[in-house]
């Protein structure tokens, strides 16, 4: 990987850094991957662990986040650069954000004992494996920011086109939920349409961060 518009040695290390935060972002979308098996077997001590795991891969990143403000908080790295940077963690913690926000709903799903529509949990199901592969695209995104951008075009263009396919997915999602609490309104209505929602802000942030990684890249 190369970051054409940095140099030095402490700007390399804030770059290594940063795809160490983004490693633990993407492990809290696996481990949604995990979670959402929980949703109809109504596992609760697995949906509680997993859960866990997610909330120390986000904090994990906070931290690593935090080192990363140390290291830039210097007067030779140029202030663009430390822009950019930031601005590319911020948006990429957007994602661990919605995934634990996701789980913490699935948690209250097994706890609670709540009854997801089976269509409609296979449903979310569809939209977390997907937002799953949007991840490994960006992964190519993320490593490649800095080279021409026609190393990375085909990931994004991938990205887009499945987060329209996630947008249908919800389309879908949300048709059956709102055929059945139509004619009954109950906690499943609300906690259901709620984490429809959260795994679909994930690939919308995924998207998000190849338009920000495209102007970085166009700007240097």
């Amino acid at each position: 990987m190369k970051w054409l518009f940095l140099s030095g040695e402490k700007l390399k290390e804030c770059i290594d850094k940063f795809l160490i935060h983004y490693d633990y972002v993407v492990k809290t979308v696996y481990k949604l991957g995990e979670i959402s098996r929980t949703i109809v077997a109504h596992d609760v001590k697995s949906a509680e662990s997993i859960y866990n795991e997610i909330w120390v891969a986000e904090r994990n990143a906070d931290n690593v986040k935090r080192e990363v403000i140390g290291l830039i908080s210097v007067p030779f790295i140029d202030a663009k650069d430390r822009e950019d940077i930031l601005m590319l963690m911020d948006k990429v913690e957007e994602i661990a954000s919605h995934a634990k926000s996701a789980s913490k709903l699935i948690v209250m799903i097994n706890k609670l004992d709540i009854r997801v529509e089976s269509r409609v949990a296979e449903v979310i199901m569809k939209m977390v494996d997907k937002t799953i592969n949007a991840m490994d695209e960006l992964v190519q995104v993320v490593k490649n920011i800095g080279e021409p951008i026609d190393r990375i075009t085909n990931n994004i263009v991938k990205i887009k086109n499945t987060e329209e396919e996630i947008d249908e997915l919800r389309f879908d999602a949300l048709s059956h939920l709102f055929s059945r609490c139509s004619e009954k309104l109950d906690v499943s209505c609300i906690v259901t349409k709620d984490l429809i929602d959260e795994v679909e802000k994930i690939s919308d942030v995924c998207e998000d961060v190849c338009d920000l990684v495209k102007l970085i890249s166009l700007s240097k």
